[in-house]
């Protein structure tokens, strides 16, 4: 076996087939080979795992190093519980999430190694990430694209850290997405931060914990991680229900218990997601149900932010909150919303200044 870190690459599987073996195909055809690849069976109907179990023994057969393990739940829990699963079993120094409709570039984990060993004790290194649209034109400027960020190759300063994890004023925000970060086993598990399980959005819920704890990342510019935005992936199923519901759960289970330091950055970036999610509801629809939802979510953090004499933010969320809901949809009050609501408004009403 090879030397150095050892790497649990953690693949969840459910209804992949036409996807798979290209997933598994660029998992051994890494450079570095002290992997453990622990794929979780996530109770799909489709032939998903006939494919696995036909590529693991090939692999086998011709004396494949690396390790797989297969772990079966006995039930369709959903993603995060899949990824939880796997994150249980694994025996590396470090983890790395992989959805099972995507792939890893041939040199992914050797590069993301190479900056854990260079960088000792790192809490986590973030690879870049491909994104490829099949049906769309790929030309645009993807968020997940670090290259273009203008973040150094290694940060360990608290500030800095949440200023790039929350400010979303320019484009130079660290990428929330949970799969391809390179995240040491030990700072999950002594931190408890395992995945929020019934929801979607739930690496947006997993950055509020994981920002609590952090204080040391790493930045790969070059692509490790190709992610392929196929037309039924849960984020592009259209289901708005589901997403603005799950922002309703995450943000009641965040707000009240963020610290600082950057307390006011993180409610600002809150707020700012509670004005947009408010205003997605289209009430022609079943999503009617959660208008009194998202009105107590509101109340309930405005009157928290006045006890914590956070008047700023109290204020917003009071106006948030008296808006006749009907009025969401009109154009002028849609562009005053905007305009107050905006991040960058929001921090300059708290006077908070920005890193660079």
């Amino acid at each position: 076996m090879e030397k150095g870190l050892k790497v649990s690459i953690i693949i969840p599987i459910y209804n992949v087939a036409e996807y798979i073996e290209r997933c598994l195909t660029s998992i051994i055809n890494q450079n570095y080979q002290n992997i453990e690849a622990i794929l979780v069976d996530d109770c799909g109907t489709d032939n998903s795992m006939q494919i696995v179990e036909h590529f693991i023994q090939n692999y086998k057969n011709n004396g494949g190093k690396i390790l797989f393990k297969i772990i079966t739940h006995s039930r369709n829990r959903g993603l995060s519980a899949a990824r939880n699963s796997g994150i249980a079993a694994a025996e590396g120094d470090y983890v790395y999430a992989l959805d099972s409709d995507d792939e890893i570039t041939p040199d992914c984990i050797e590069n993301l190694v190479g900056l854990a060993v260079k960088y000792i004790g790192v809490d986590i290194v973030q690879g870049n990430m491909q994104y490829i649209v099949p049906f769309v034109d790929n030309s645009f400027l993807d968020w997940r694209d670090i290259a273009h960020k203008n973040l150094p190759e290694f940060i360990n300063n608290k500030s800095t850290l949440l200023d790039r994890l929350y400010n979303y004023t320019d484009n130079n925000f660290i990428p929330i997405n949970f799969a391809g970060k390179f995240i040491k086993k030990e700072f999950i598990v002594c931190n408890s931060l395992a995945q929020f399980e019934g929801i979607i959005h739930e690496d947006e819920h997993w950055m509020f914990k994981m920002s609590e704890c952090i204080s040391s990342i790493a930045f790969s510019k070059d692509f490790t991680y190709i992610h392929y935005a196929n037309e039924g992936s849960i984020m592009l199923s259209g289901s708005n229900y589901k997403s603005i519901n799950s922002w309703a759960i995450i943000l009641d289970d965040v707000y009240f218990s963020l610290q600082n330091p950057c307390l006011k950055l993180k409610r600002s970036y809150c707020i700012s997601i509670v004005k947009d999610q408010y205003f997605r509801i289209n009430v022609d629809t079943e999503e009617k149900n959660l208008v009194v939802k998202y009105k107590c979510l509101i109340h309930k953090m405005q009157i928290f932010s006045f006890k914590k004499c956070d008047f700023i933010s109290g204020l917003l969320l009071t106006i948030l909150y008296c808006l006749p809901f009907f009025l969401r949809k009109n154009r002028v009050i849609v562009k005053i919303y905007g305009k107050i609501f905006k991040q960058k408004t929001i921090l300059s009403l708290m006077h908070y200044k920005t890193k660079k």
